[in-house]
């Protein structure tokens, strides 16, 4: 389905919001984790991660792994009760509405079975929050979420646990511990992130992506974010987001609040992909023109993360320039970055007169060869076209989407085609 219009950059979030809903795209009420990335027990400062006992450090519950990473893991000699324990710092005390646990990969049996969640602001006198019991056969990748049924502000919260899946040893481990403010949470700049997900032409949810509203700050302007939600599970639940700053207006002044300028957006969306691109004045001092690709891509083989979601941005690209990060899919395998290709490279505009020469995006491995290619996505030379030109290749008509000015622009050649639905 393709849809443009020009409207404020104000109205931009809602309008692609409303537009995916319309084609079958769903709001997730999932949130995003509101503990920030812990790098260290005592960083980023003031929060602090500590633990009953530690073979893995406390702080690797909350790494933002999404329970892919080494996890918390009590010394192989504990004995329950254990406990894992957060401090949000001397001004940090807030309310959460809900939680998410999941088990460590590598050891699911360690998964905790039995316990309470608990509140403090003394680190001495705690308020049992929630308490969970037989929570048994943990998948890998899982996440569970629990909602807090009277959410009050704490600066301390653990989880005391007192049986875990294992009936061999006592010794239990967290993958990732967050903590969700509510089902739009909000941001410390006071927006909000929105999650929809796909059901998938094949009828499955694959597909998940979250947006920032326009208008967050930093130190480079103003600009709204998509990104792609990396993996997939039956419960509803997701993994890692893969950030991706999607900018609509770039400016050297971060006071600047260009709500009004007009932008033009360019949607073609599927239940498997979607293409957006936008368009801006260049004259009011921002960049014109950004595109992006959240989806699967269309591969000439069925094996090897067939199901792998891909991301491409024209600017602040992750996988950087000429490039296509795949994500990891619903086995939850990695994939590799793959690099944009065109055929042939060596094409000469001269040798075709007033032709144009359009092809798809080729998606080429280190070692893989060719895998496949961006589905509805095409590129051509610069040729003597304008920034949304309409030029007809046979049959098809694309718009055309000139990226340029953009210094990580994932097409080999400048220009973007999107090809528009038949009249």
């Amino acid at each position: 389905m393709f849809f443009t219009e020009t409207v404020p950059l104000i109205q931009l979030y809602d309008k692609l919001i409303e537009k995916l809903k319309s084609i079958g795209w769903v709001e997730r009420q999932h949130s995003i984790n509101a503990i920030p990335r812990m790098t260290a027990n005592t960083a980023p400062s003031p929060l602090v991660a500590s633990a009953s006992s530690e073979q893995n450090s406390a702080y690797y519950a909350f790494n933002g792994s999404g329970g892919q990473g080494s996890g918390w893991m009590a010394v192989s000699t504990a004995t329950l009760p254990q406990w894992l324990r957060l401090d949000l710092g001397s001004s940090g005390a807030r309310p959460y509405a809900s939680y998410g646990l999941f088990a460590l990969p590598s050891n699911l049996n360690a998964a905790p079975k039995n316990w309470t969640l608990e509140g403090s602001n003394d680190n001495s006198s705690w308020t049992v929050l929630d308490t969970q019991a037989n929570q048994l056969n943990w998948s890998m990748g899982e996440r569970r979420v629990f909602k807090i049924a009277a959410p009050a502000s704490y600066r301390y919260y653990r989880i005391n646990i007192t049986a875990i899946n294992s009936t061999t040893t006592s010794s239990p481990a967290i993958g990732s511990l967050e903590f969700y403010e509510s089902d739009a949470v909000s941001l410390a700049s006071g927006n909000y992130i929105t999650v929809l997900s796909s059901p998938g032409e094949s009828g499955q949810d694959l597909v998940s992506i979250y947006l920032h509203p326009q208008n967050i700050k930093d130190p480079n302007g103003n600009f709204f974010n998509i990104a792609a939600i990396e993996g997939y599970n039956p419960n509803g639940s997701y993994l890692n987001v893969s950030p991706c700053p999607y900018y609509t207006a770039n400016t050297t002044t971060p006071t600047a609040n260009p709500t009004s300028i007009p932008v033009t957006y360019y949607l073609e969306a599927n239940l498997d992909r979607i293409i957006l691109a936008t368009v801006m004045d260049f004259s009011a001092n921002y960049p014109g023109t950004n595109a992006v690709y959240i989806g699967f891509i269309k591969r000439y083989s069925a094996d090897q993360g067939n199901d792998s979601v891909a991301l491409a941005l024209g600017s602040y690209n992750p996988a950087g320039a000429n490039k296509v990060k795949l994500l990891r899919n619903n086995a939850n395998t990695y994939n590799f970055n793959y690099d944009v290709r065109t055929i042939p490279n060596n094409f000469s505009p001269s040798v075709w007169g007033d032709q144009i020469f359009v092809s798809p995006c080729f998606l080429e491995g280190d070692m893989e060869g060719i895998r496949g290619e961006l589905d509805g996505v095409y590129t051509c030379r610069t040729e003597n076209l304008i920034n949304e030109d309409e030029i007809v290749v046979g049959s098809v008509t694309y718009k055309v989407i000139y990226l340029s000015a953009l210094s990580t622009n994932f097409l080999p050649y400048p220009t973007m085609l999107m090809k528009l639905p038949t009249p």
